[in-house]
């Protein structure tokens, strides 16, 4: 029923980033545990975010395979601002700390493909 599943709340309980495990508390159900690939911490930076994420798909790229960086959740969870970083009309989006993914990959790409032509070879 639509109604029911309108009042599901839960509360993340723990987050172990090394381990990439996840324990959220639900009313009526209790602890629940994931296991992921790896979790990243609601206080974690953009530049830590690409760095852990977006990086090695980048050289991947650069090294002539294909790569995709393929984001999803829950609506207001933080997708477009991790994907781009801030709005344009706000001053936060001066900060190139904010910077999202897609703008650090661009810059990478193309400072890497600059690179590759500038020394033949690499």
């Amino acid at each position: 029923d639509k109604s029911e599943r309108s009042h599901f709340t839960f509360s993340v309980h723990t987050v172990n980033e090394e381990s990439g495990e996840l324990v959220m508390a639900t009313p009526n159900v209790g602890l629940r545990q994931f296991a992921f690939n790896g979790v990243l911490n609601q206080e974690i930076s953009q530049a830590q975010v690409y760095a852990r994420v977006g990086r090695r798909l980048v050289i991947d790229v650069l090294n002539g395979w294909n790569g995709t960086l393929f984001v999803y959740g829950q609506t207001g969870s933080g997708k477009t601002f991790t994907m781009y970083g801030p709005s344009a009309s706000t001053a936060a989006a001066l900060d190139n700390s904010n910077r999202g993914m897609v703008p650090r990959a661009c810059a990478e790409l193309l400072e890497g493909a600059a690179m590759r032509r500038a020394e033949p070879g690499i």
